[in-house]
């Protein structure tokens, strides 16, 4: 399949200044739960990114054209150019300006945070016998038993319409 970028328009996009365009490559669902976006970015001539930060996802920006300032977790400025890669942690703060009169383009990839190899993932619940023992909301503690009654407690961290209740729990 081929198809056209999706183009969505910023204005002050995180506070920044002036026009952002955003060209997503792919769906929030096509990257299937790595990811969150992955688009060619284009800061107009004397706009910005506004200073935010990223909670629970890392971002490396690859600029491919023109010239702009990258504001980094400490707050130092870096100019940035072409075959530069600026990489934003998880849980770290920064910004983008483009302070020319060109366009300023760069490829973003915003991945999610992936919990340590000790999570199990339980995708489809009724598949291992197992049950809550109360209903829970996003981001709220839970416990939950299998058949064999083994208790595990956790945090619901995605409910997904397609599949049974996705959750992240630990032991």
């Amino acid at each position: 399949m081929v198809r056209k970028e999706n183009v969505v328009i910023k204005e002050g996009l995180k506070g920044g200044n002036g026009t952002v365009e955003i060209h997503h490559f792919l769906t929030e669902e096509e990257l299937m739960g790595h990811a969150t976006m992955y688009a060619r970015v284009v800061l107009k001539p004397h706009s910005s990114i506004g200073w935010h930060q990223h909670i629970g996802n890392t971002e490396p920006y690859a600029i491919i054209k023109g010239e702009g300032t990258f504001v980094d977790n400490d707050g130092s400025k870096t100019t940035v150019h072409p075959g530069d890669v600026c990489l934003i942690e998880v849980g770290q703060w920064h910004a983008m300006e483009n302070n020319t009169d060109e366009d300023m383009e760069m490829i973003a990839l915003i991945m999610i945070q992936r919990f340590p190899a000790y999570f199990i993932y339980l995708y489809f619940i009724k598949f291992f016998e197992m049950r809550f023992l109360f209903h829970t909301s996003l981001g709220t503690n839970s416990t939950m038993t299998t058949s064999g009654g083994f208790q595990m407690r956790g945090r619901l961290f995605l409910q997904s319409p397609r599949l049974t209740t996705i959750v992240v729990f630990s032991s």
